[in-house]
């Protein structure tokens, strides 16, 4: 039986947690993996800040980069004539079913909906920060400071964010 819950992480939310600086909080909420698509697309131009962050967590064991099996699948998601998959995205979802994960993270709401018609359960980063906090990992201001970086630092405050930092404030 396995303790903490499984994780696929898609390009975007990696990107804006590198940008952060929360790739190591994450991994301590979950057992994050990546497909190797998504980490090709976020570590080709290595000279980023991000990017090198990302690599360095993958080369530290705080993520794990995985090669889809099922590459037949990933070719039907990508080649499908009603709503598409990019290949990251196709990988993602199909190494979500490879490991048995418990969620995929994505801010991509598009990408989010595709994903749930194929049977995929999606969180997205608000949920993450949920998450931290009912495990102890957060408290209160944790949360609010982790709104603030995802929002000075990676540039990510849609409505979810604001409706998590409304419900903290007032806690």
């Amino acid at each position: 039986m396995r303790c903490r819950k499984i994780v696929v992480i898609d390009a975007s939310p990696l990107i804006y947690l590198a940008k952060a600086g929360y790739l190591e909080f994450v991994a301590r909420v979950y057992d994050v993996y990546v497909a190797r698509a998504v980490f090709e697309e976020t570590t080709v131009k290595e000279y980023l800040r991000d990017a090198r962050e990302i690599i360095k967590a993958a080369t530290g064991g705080l993520i794990k980069v995985l090669e889809v099996e099922d590459t037949v699948r990933v070719r039907e998601l990508i080649e499908r004539r009603y709503a598409p998959f990019a290949v990251g995205e196709a990988e993602t979802v199909v190494i979500f079913f490879e490991v048995r994960a418990d969620y995929v993270l994505f801010t991509n709401h598009k990408a989010a909906s595709r994903a749930l018609r194929e049977g995929v359960a999606g969180i997205s980063l608000d949920d993450a920060a949920r998450e931290a906090y009912r495990l102890g990992l957060f408290s209160r201001n944790d949360v609010l400071r982790y709104i603030r970086d995802l929002k000075d630092k990676a540039g990510y405050y849609p409505l979810r964010m604001r409706l998590l930092e409304k419900e903290f404030k007032s806690a």
